[in-house]
């Protein structure tokens, strides 16, 4: 049976690497601030504990800014047309690979052209052509 000395060496560490004995920090340092510079040092550092955005402040080493709400929305849309655009090329280069005769764009326009007709001629008769225009258009 192994003794328990050796066990607690062999556990593993979890969380960062130590640093070197020359880089391991072992200074504090105390800053007294009035309630209205608190308020302004909570602002700035966001979700950072007040020590880690102070040392951020003084190395200038920031860490990288998450994405605002909205603009997270705009990344999940470009996304998912990013991936659609992947699919796309996907089945075009299968196409290619396997010999099958890709459609011109100009045959794509024409059956898109015949489909519209198609739906607007399924419309009531209540709409005007040029109603139907404008909504197109838009």
């Amino acid at each position: 049976m192994q003794n328990p000395s050796s066990l607690i060496a062999r556990r593993r560490r979890h969380g960062p690497e130590p640093l070197p004995p020359g880089e391991r920090r072992t200074h504090t340092i105390s800053v007294r601030l009035n309630p209205t510079e608190l308020a302004l040092l909570d602002a700035k550092r966001g979700r950072l504990a007040r020590g880690e955005w102070m040392r951020a402040a003084l190395l200038n080493r920031w860490p990288p800014v998450a994405p605002k709400p909205i603009a997270v929305a705009q990344w999940r849309a470009l996304a998912r047309v990013g991936s659609n655009l992947n699919q796309i090329a996907a089945a075009i280069n299968s196409a290619r690979f396997s010999g099958a005769s890709l459609p011109s764009v100009a045959d794509i326009r024409d059956v898109l052209l015949a489909l519209r007709s198609t739906l607007l001629a399924a419309r009531t008769d209540e709409e005007t052509d040029e109603e139907i225009d404008q909504e197109t258009d838009t």
